[in-house]
C-alpha cells in the first residue's frame, strides 16, 4: 500500500502543477482563454480525485491497527450509489466544460462523448440493479443480497479472507472450503432458475481463475471500510461464540 500511496501523492503533485499552469495561462492570455480553462477544468478534476484517493488510502492505513471488530448483526448494509453518482455527475460537468473549451477538436468531441456517458450512468447507479444489493452479517453466515437472489456464506465455510488491491480499489477475497455448496436463495417474488445457478457457478469459476479465490466483495460499495470489514469476517470465522450477537436485536426490530 505504501507504493500506491506514493503514486497517489505524485498524482496530486502533477495535477497541482498542471492546474496552476492552466490558471496562469488563463490569467496571462490576451487571446482566447477557453483552451486554458479546459486545462484547469480537466486537471482540477484530476487533482480533486487524487486528493480523495490519497485521503482514502491514509484512512485505510489507520484501520490496519484494528485486530478484532464486531458489527451490528442482521442489519442490511445497502449499496450506496450516492458517491459514485456524484462522481459521475461531476465528471460529466467537467467534461462539458472541456468540450466547450476545446470545441471542434478531437479532444473536444471525446470530452463531449465522455460527458454524455457519465451523465447516462448516474440514474443507473442510483436506481439500477446494483442499488438493490446489500450485505447482512447473520449468526449463520454472511448474506450477500442480489436483486433477484441471495447467497449465504456460512462462517465455517470460509477458509481464508484477505484483501486484494485491484486498480487502487480494495476488494475482499474469500476462499471457501466447499465452493460447490454455494447455492442461490430465492428472494420475494423471484424464483431461482438454472440460469441463475449457472451464473453463480461462472462467477465462482471466474474469481478462482483471476483472483485465486471463490468470492470477491467490494465493501466500499456498501459504505464500509475494507480493512474493518475484513477484521469483522475474521472475528466471526475464528470465534463462533460471538456469532450469536449477530441475531436481530429487539430494540432495533421495534424501531420505526
Amino acid at each position: 500500500m505504501g507504493g500506491a500511496r506514493g503514486r497517489e501523492a505524485l498524482l496530486v503533485g502533477v495535477s497541482t502543477l498542471f492546474t496552476a499552469g492552466g490558471l496562469w495561462l488563463a490569467v496571462a492570455s490576451h487571446e482566447d482563454r477557453r483552451p486554458a480553462l479546459g486545462v484547469v477544468a480537466f486537471f482540477g478534476l484530476c487533482l480533486g480525485v487524487s486528493i480523495w484517493m490519497l485521503l482514502e488510502r491514509l484512512e485505510t492505513q489507520r484501520s490496519l491497527a484494528a485486530r478484532s471488530v464486531e458489527i451490528v448483526g442482521s442489519i442490511r448494509f445497502r449499496a450506496r450509489g450516492g458517491r459514485g453518482a456524484a462522481l459521475s455527475a461531476t465528471v460529466a460537468a467537467v467534461m462539458l466544460v472541456v468540450a466547450w473549451a476545446w470545441g471542434g477538436s478531437v479532444a473536444g468531441w471525446i470530452a463531449a462523448a465522455t460527458a454524455l456517458l457519465c451523465g447516462a450512468i448516474v440514474p443507473v447507479i442510483l436506481f439500477g440493479p446494483p442499488s438493490r444489493c446489500a450485505i447482512v452479517f447473520e449468526p449463520a453466515g454472511l448474506l450477500l443480497v442480489q436483486p433477484s437472489f441471495a447467497l449465504r456464506v456460512p462462517w465455517d465455510q470460509i477458509a481464508e479472507a484477505r484483501i486484494l488491491d485491484i486498480e487502487q480499489t480494495l476488494i475482499i477475497a474469500l476462499t471457501l472450503r466447499d465452493p460447490a455448496g454455494l447455492k442461490p436463495i430465492p428472494r420475494a417474488r423471484h424464483e431461482v432458475s438454472s440460469v441463475t445457478a449457472r451464473r453463480v457457478a461462472r462467477s465462482v469459476a471466474m474469481c478462482r481463475r483471476w483472483s485465486d479465490c471463490d468470492l470477491t466483495i467490494g465493501p466500499a460499495v456498501f459504505g464500509l471500510d475494507a480493512v474493518l470489514f475484513l477484521r469483522a469476517i475474521e472475528t466471526y470465522v475464528s470465534d463462533p461464540g460471538k456469532r450469536d450477537r449477530l441475531a436481530p436485536r429487539p430494540e432495533l426490530e421495534a424501531a420505526p
